[in-house]
């Protein structure tokens, strides 16, 4: 019995080792054209969830685990633009303004080129957030409607606000906001194409596979089959299963990376 179930054991510890070592292997680095290059300009950055350019030499970043916006100028010298935040997730920026979307909020803070902080205002606050899934991205629409992403709390339920698991469109002054797209879970981010309108990301596909398919699947057979065979099937549906789809799938989104260019956001 014992020699049937070690080389079982030792594929299924091959699989998660290899599932976790696979995103730092040598042949996920990034790929560019001939005249590129890739180079690391700056490091301790906190959780950076954030890139906007403010100009040609002036870069923002959002750092999450700590709470702020951080300036980069020219020679990747870095200063505190604003502190105090609640997990910033995304900015941006007007002539006047500056946008934060934090967990929960949207505020507006007055600027002069950077300077000048003033003037905190909460245009939206109180919306739930759930674990990872929190408001994100913050975009402004040509005619300066403001793009808020919201995402779920939940993985398959129905929202007892819908403003979650949405795109919300909202007035940058008075604050008024609406729902502008519903059922999109987790929206990271989206960008304004003049000949096709605004175009965002939302995982949907993985998530009909595993809670309309695997997991309705799985609890068929941890139904009707005796303790010791309900064992066993976890074992193969929730370990080599399971993530051999994620290792699988993982390097699928790593071919798709390689040969799917989108359009960056860059507001000035």
């Amino acid at each position: 019995m014992l020699r049937h179930v070690f080389p079982f054991v030792l594929m299924v510890l091959t699989l998660l080792i290899a599932r976790q070592i696979y995103p730092y292997t040598s042949f996920m680095q990034p790929e560019v054209p001939d005249g590129f290059s890739i180079d690391v300009v700056a490091t301790d950055l906190g959780g950076p969830t954030c890139l906007e350019w403010y100009d040609e030499d002036t870069l923002l970043v959002c750092d999450r685990d700590d709470g702020r916006i951080l300036v980069l100028d020219e020679g990747m010298n870095r200063s505190t633009l604003i502190s105090g935040l609640n997990k910033p997730h995304d900015i941006a920026i007007t002539t006047e303004h500056i946008f934060v979307s934090e967990a929960g909020d949207l505020l507006r803070y007055d600027h002069s080129n950077l300077e000048n902080i003033t003037n905190e205002t909460a245009l939206i606050s109180g919306i739930r957030t759930w674990g990872s899934h929190q408001t994100n991205a913050v975009n402004v629409l040509p005619n300066g409607t403001l793009v808020w992403h919201s995402g779920s709390t939940c993985n398959v339920c129905d929202e007892d606000d819908p403003r979650n698991a949405a795109l919300l469109w909202v007035n940058g002054t008075t604050g008024d906001h609406g729902v502008l797209a519903s059922g999109v879970r987790n929206s990271f981010d989206g960008v304004w194409v003049p000949t096709i309108g605004y175009v965002f990301v939302v995982t949907i596909t993985l998530r009909i596979f595993e809670y309309g398919i695997n997991k309705p699947t799985r609890e068929v057979v941890f139904s009707y089959l005796k303790k010791m065979d309900r064992y066993k099937s976890s074992v193969m549906f929730d370990t080599f299963l399971v993530r051999m789809g994620d290792f699988s799938g993982s390097g699928f989104i790593s071919v798709s990376y390689t040969h799917l260019t989108l359009p960056t956001k860059r507001i000035v």
